[in-house]
Formats: structure tokens, sequence, C-alpha cells
């Protein structure tokens, strides 16, 4: 498998097309067109901003094509093949339960003045 070919399977689980991914990793348009082109492995210096944007990669995967592609166990895929952070999920729906809790006070309060 041409080296290259893993990054565009990197950005199809993660479920990002070429400019969101090059902008997480902080590339150019061009530049990462480059290193797509290329059949070899990215340089030392893309495989850090893409271990930094999306710590869950396995460098082993990126470089040798071996191994899991992500190696976090708090990442699942779901059914579209996308990759989802359970960790991040999970503070959105407590986050999201908190300002129900905090509305449904509101109108709690609101009813024992009015009644």
């Amino acid at each position: 498998m041409a080296k290259n070919t893993r990054v565009t399977q990197l950005m199809r689980k993660l479920g990002l097309k070429n400019y969101e991914f090059q902008e997480r990793i902080g590339y150019t348009r061009d530049h990462l067109n480059y290193v797509l082109k290329k059949d070899e492995v990215p340089n030392r210096d893309f495989l850090v901003a893409v271990k930094k944007a999306f710590p869950e990669v396995s460098m082993d995967y990126m470089v040798t094509g071996k191994g899991p592609m992500l190696i976090e166990t708090s990442f699942i895929e779901s059914a579209t093949g996308t990759v989802v952070d359970l960790t991040v999920a999970y503070a959105k729906i407590v986050e999201e339960r908190d300002a129900l809790a905090a509305k449904l006070e509101r109108i709690r309060k609101a009813m024992d003045e009015d009644g």
C-alpha cells in the first residue's frame, strides 16, 4: 500500500475533508496535496503535526501501515464510519443535561411564585 494512502485513510476514518484535515494540522492545501501525491512516508514534521492534532492516531500505523490506526480506547467508530470521542460526547451530554436542569428549576420557581 502506498504510504500516502494512509493519510487519505486517516482523513476518511476521522470523517474529515482535505481542507478540514489541513486546518487541524496547520498545513496549507498545497503542502497537504504534496504529501498525498508522494509515495513515501510523510516527513517527521508532518507526522508530529498529525499526532498533535489527533493524539489517538498510531504513529506505528502511519509509518509502517501495521497495527491499529487509532489507539485511544475513548474513541469509537460510529455507524457512518467516522470517529467519535466518547469523552467529548459525554461532556456535551452532561452540559446539556445541566442546562436543562437549570431551566427546569427556573420554571418550577416561576410556577411556585404564580401559584
